[in-house]
């Protein structure tokens, strides 16, 4: 898979996501990805491996809490 969340190219609408307690892994590209600058994307409690970058674009707020590497 190339994201774990695309919010689709070009668009501006308002997204809020929340991911938590997760085992994310083998991203090409990365985990969240958007054209809004309104959006929010949080990560929480959750492992990544070969993931990729966790924010791609113009989010309003991207933050990561509790993220380790397995």
């Amino acid at each position: 898979m190339a994201k774990f969340l695309r919010q689709n190219g070009g668009t501006g609408f308002r997204i809020n996501v929340t991911v938590d307690n997760c085992d994310i892994s083998n991203m090409k590209e990365g985990i969240f990805r958007t054209d809004s600058r309104q959006s929010t994307a949080r990560i929480t409690n959750s492992r990544l491996r070969n993931a990729g970058r966790v924010c791609i674009g113009n989010w309003a707020s991207c933050t990561s809490t509790n993220v380790s590497n397995f």
